[in-house]
């Protein structure tokens, strides 16, 4: 009795390396550069289609950089200025579905849940006050936060994801966007949705061929 498995059922095990930038929806927020690591599985079940899932560790969250408020208090201006950090750690196991769009050249699209194992929002202001009539220096003060914000951050966040790969020998290069379609805050206000560009690297370790 003779059986045929078809040339392109294909598994695949490795491991990622990607570095990121990200950021939160509100305006203020620009992209900060991160990094994550992880381990990958894919299976080939069709000539041009497969489906990889992921287990990564990531930093999510984003920066402000000199946003600055002043107000007057009799003849004295008051400089606030103020730096904001967040900074949220989490389990990422993105799910995907690619196509071989042309050679090694593949597109993909998928979901992703994510855990929050940590959340901590930093803040640095600087606050100088001046003369308003020669524009003296009359004082500088400073003060830091770093505060736990876990019980504020929702546990679980949903996100989708699209991009583009490209497959060669062992290596395969990706580049893709992620955002956030649950938002990332517990608490009842303007919600939170993150947003990531991610430009990673797979390194096959277990390559299992169907003879």
């Amino acid at each position: 009795m003779l059986s045929f498995t078809p040339v392109y059922a294909q598994w695949e095990l490795g491991v990622r390396l990607g570095i990121t930038a990200n950021r939160l929806s509100q305006p203020v927020y620009v992209f900060t550069p991160s990094f994550q690591a992880g381990v990958y599985g894919k299976y080939t079940f069709a000539k041009r289609f497969g489906i990889q899932a992921e287990v990564l560790w990531g930093n999510k969250g984003a920066n402000t950089f000199g946003v600055v408020e002043e107000s007057v208090l009799g003849n004295i201006v008051i400089s606030e200025r103020s730096d904001e950090k967040i900074r949220i750690q989490s389990l990422d196991i993105p799910v995907g579905v690619h196509y071989n769009i042309w050679n090694k050249l593949h597109i993909f699209v998928g979901l992703q849940p994510s855990w929050v194992i940590s959340s901590r929002f930093l803040e640095d202001v600087q606050e100088t006050q001046r003369s308003s009539t020669d524009n003296s220096l009359i004082q500088v003060t400073r003060q830091k936060k770093d505060v736990d914000t876990y019980n504020q951050t929702s546990p679980l966040e949903w996100s989708y994801f699209a991009g583009v790969a490209y497959q060669w020998q062992r290596l395969n290069f990706s580049l893709r966007w992620v955002q956030g379609i649950t938002p990332l805050n517990s608490r009842p206000g303007i919600d939170y949705f993150s947003q990531s560009i991610q430009l990673g690297i797979q390194y096959n370790l277990w390559p299992k061929k169907a003879e």
